[in-house]
């Protein structure tokens, strides 16, 4: 998880707003089972259950793209 307002308040011009960035690593055959809906949900169900939101919080959510990140292999 990321709380991109610790990296630079730039990043949230908004002093009344926050952004989080939760990352989630799965298989090919695990990720199967979410749709962008269900990881987005996942998400607000947590942030919730930690505290660091409430239902009424969330503004707008997006999900990212599979094999978001290079993978290095000598073979």
């Amino acid at each position: 998880m990321q709380i991109f307002r610790s990296w630079s308040p730039e990043m949230v011009p908004e002093s009344d707003k926050g952004l989080f960035g939760l990352e989630y690593s799965a298989s090919n055959t695990m990720a199967s089972g979410f749709d962008d809906k269900d990881l987005i949900e996942l998400a607000k169900r947590e942030l919730i259950q930690i505290g660091l939101a409430t239902e009424g919080d969330f503004i707008d959510a997006v999900s990212s793209s599979e094999k978001a990140y290079p993978v290095y292999d000598d073979d």
